[in-house]
Parts: structure tokens; C-alpha cells; sequence
């Protein structure tokens, strides 16, 4: 014979826990939601940090060569040969920057 308080205890017991599991699901859900937000904002920013410490090595390059060329007199041609490297070079990273 069938105890109908079993039943009706198992039957509570399972919905309590599938309660549970649907809450404990939801909770893990919006964690992983915002832990991906903060991911994304974490990326974006290291690609920011990227971007400013390839400025400063391009500004570092120019001062380096601005005290070179006060230290040392350099004839003009050499002078050009440098400054187109440089141009060429920053006309690279502008075009690396632009498509990422």
C-alpha cells in the first residue's frame, strides 16, 4: 500500500531541490554575466594600454633623435634618410592601430 505522506515528503523534498537548483543556476548565470562584462572591459583596457605605450615609444624614438642631433651634427641627408624611417614607421602603427 501506497503511504500518501512518502510521497507527499519525497514529492516536497524533490521540489524543494529543483528550487534550489533553478536558484543556485540563476545566481551562477549573472555571475558569469558580469564576470564576462568585467572581462571585456579588462581587454578593452589593455588594448588602451597598448595603444598609449606604442605613443610613448614613438615619442621616446623622436626625443632619443632630437638629442642625437643636438649632441652630434649630422649632414642633411642623413638627416632625411632618419626622419623618413621614422614617418614610415609611424605611418605602420597608425595603419596597425586602425585596423584593430
Amino acid at each position: 500500500m501506497v503511504n500518501y505522506e512518502d510521497v507527499l515528503f519525497k514529492t516536497t523534498s524533490v521540489l524543494s531541490k529543483i528550487e534550489k537548483f533553478i536558484f543556485n543556476y540563476n545566481k551562477l548565470k549573472d555571475d558569469y554575466l558580469n564576470l564576462s562584462s568585467e572581462h571585456q572591459i579588462l581587454i578593452n583596457k589593455i588594448e588602451e594600454q597598448k595603444k598609449q605605450i606604442a605613443q610613448l615609444e614613438e615619442k621616446n624614438k623622436v626625443i632619443k633623435l632630437a638629442n642625437y642631433l643636438n649632441e652630434k651634427e649630422v649632414n642633411t641627408s642623413e638627416l632625411k634618410k632618419t626622419i623618413n624611417e621614422l614617418v614610415r614607421e609611424i605611418d605602420k602603427s597608425i595603419e596597425l592601430f586602425n585596423k584593430a
